[in-house]
C-alpha cells in the first residue's frame, strides 16, 4: 500500500482517535461516512489528516497532555506520517514560545529535537522558535549554539518561508548577541535578517532590533531616529510596547507614550514587562518618581529574566 493510502487510514484512525479521547465531531457514523466518502480522494485525505492531526496536536499540548502527543508519534510511525505531525509541532513550538507558556515549549522541543533533521525545509522555523525560548529564559550562548545549524546566507530561489525563518533566526542570533555585548556581531546578524525576509513582522522585530542596538551602542539620537521612522510609516505597530520602552529610555517620554497608547493589549509577561518598565521611565522623566517607582515595581515582579538587552527574540 502507497503511502498516500496510508494517510487516507491515518486520517481514518486519527478521526476515531479524536472522537472517543475528546468527546468532539457529530457522532460515530458522520465520521464513518466522512471517511468513506473521501476516499476516493487521497489529496483531499492527506489535506484531512493534516487538519486532524494539526487539531489533535494543539487541543492536546493546550491541555498539558504532552504524554498524549507523545504516544500519537509512536502510533503514527506505523501509518508513514510520523513527519507531517513532526512539522505541526514546529509550529506548535512557536506558538506556545509566543504565548509565554514556557513549560510547555520545552516539552515539545524534547519531542522535537530527536526528529529535527526530519523537518526538511520547517527546520529553520523549529530552530527560530526554540532560539527565542533559550533567550527569553537568559541561556544565550545554547541560542546562538543552536542557530548556527541554519545560520548560512540563503537566497533566492529558497522557498520564502524558509527564508522568512531563516531571518527570524538572524534576528534572534542578533538578540542573543546584544545580551552577551558582542554588538558587531549582533550588526552581521541583524543585516543578514533584512536580506532575507521582507515580511513587515519579520522587519519590524529586525527594525526594532538596530535601533536598540543603536542604543546599546551609545547612540540614543539614532536609536530615536530609527523608531520615529518606523512607527511614522506603522499606525499600529505589533511591538509597540518594546519601542515605548526604547523610547522612554532614550529620553523622549511623549514619544514613547505615544507609542504605547498604539501598542496591542499585552498578551504575554514579556509584553507587560515593556509596557510597565516604560511607563516607569516616563514618569520618573515627568518628575513623578513615586508613580515611577510603582511602575518598576510591577515590572520586576513579572517573571522575566533579567538582562542587559530589552531585544526581543522573535
Amino acid at each position: 500500500m502507497d503511502g498516500a493510502r496510508w494517510v487516507a487510514l491515518a486520517a481514518f484512525g486519527a478521526n476515531l482517535v479524536f472522537f472517543f479521547t475528546n468527546g468532539l465531531g457529530h457522532g460515530l457514523a458522520g465520521i464513518l461516512a466522512g471517511n468513506v466518502a473521501l476516499l476516493g480522494s487521497l489529496v483531499t485525505l492527506q489535506i484531512v489528516a493534516t487538519v486532524i492531526l494539526a487539531r489533535w496536536i494543539a487541543r492536546s499540548l493546550d491541555e498539558g497532555q504532552v504524554g498524549r502527543v507523545e504516544r500519537l508519534f509512536g502510533t503514527l510511525r506505523g501509518f508513514g506520517v510520523a513527519g507531517a505531525a513532526a512539522n505541526l509541532l514546529a509550529s506548535e513550538l512557536g506558538r506556545h514560545v509566543g504565548a509565554g507558556r514556557l513549560s510547555i515549549a520545552e516539552s515539545v522541543w524534547r519531542l522535537l529535537e530527536p526528529r529535527l533533521d526530519r523537518l526538511g525545509v520547517l527546520r529553520p522555523l523549529a530552530v527560530a522558535n526554540r532560539m527565542a525560548h533559550l533567550s527569553q529564559v537568559g541561556r544565550y550562548r545554547e541560542a546562538l549554539e543552536l542557530g548556527e545549524c541554519v545560520a548560512a546566507p540563503l537566497r533566492p530561489p529558497a522557498l520564502r518561508h524558509v527564508r522568512d525563518a531563516s531571518a527570524l533566526v538572524c534576528n534572534n542570533r542578533a538578540s542573543a548577541f546584544v545580551s552577551l555585548g558582542r554588538l558587531d556581531e549582533a550588526e552581521e546578524a541583524l543585516a543578514g535578517g533584512f536580506a532575507l525576509s521582507p515580511r513587515p513582522a519579520i522587519l519590524e522585530a529586525l527594525d526594532v532590533n538596530r535601533a536598540w542596538l543603536a542604543f546599546h551602542r551609545g547612540d540614543p539620537g539614532r536609536a530615536v531616529a530609527e523608531a520615529i521612522a518606523f512607527l511614522a510609516r506603522t499606525p499600529a505597530p505589533a511591538l509597540g510596547g518594546l519601542w515605548g520602552l526604547l523610547l522612554a529610555r532614550a529620553g523622549e517620554p511623549d514619544l514613547a507614550m505615544r507609542a504605547l497608547e498604539r501598542s496591542p493589549a499585552p498578551a504575554t509577561d514579556r509584553e507587560r514587562f515593556w509596557i510597565e518598565a516604560a511607563r516607569g521611565f516616563v514618569l520618573a522623566r515627568r518628575g513623578d518618581l513615586a508613580s515611577a517607582r510603582e511602575g518598576f515595581d510591577r515590572a520586576i515582579a513579572l517573571p522575566v529574566p533579567p538582562g542587559p538587552s530589552a531585544l526581543p527574540p522573535a
